[in-house]
């Protein structure tokens, strides 16, 4: 393992994750898009054809594009820590980035 992130659920089988960089904050932001394009446009599922979706999407687009703006980040490594003692997983997570 090259960059001592803790093992792939699964790679004893063979699966093995996607190689991200390490601050990958692109993907973050787009996970926040794609959750607001969920929530916004995609919620309820009742369109009534391919095309009706596509033309949903591409309003949104043509509508976000006039206020979009980079997400500030605010989950702090102090979030998580405190988010795992929360869950219990914290002493799982410290076990699991020795191994």
């Amino acid at each position: 393992m090259k960059h001592g992130w803790p093992p792939v659920v699964g790679a004893e089988k063979g699966c093995q994750g996607p190689e991200c960089p390490a601050p990958a904050s692109w993907l973050n932001q787009l996970e926040i898009y794609f959750s607001i394009l969920q929530q916004k446009v995609l919620t309820p599922t009742d369109f009534p054809s391919l095309a009706a979706v596509a033309e949903r999407l591409a309003q949104f687009e043509r509508h976000y594009e006039q206020f979009a703006q980079p997400f500030q980040w605010l989950f702090t490594r102090r979030n998580l820590d405190d988010w795992l003692e929360k869950l219990g997983l914290r002493d799982r997570q410290s076990s699991a980035l020795a191994a």
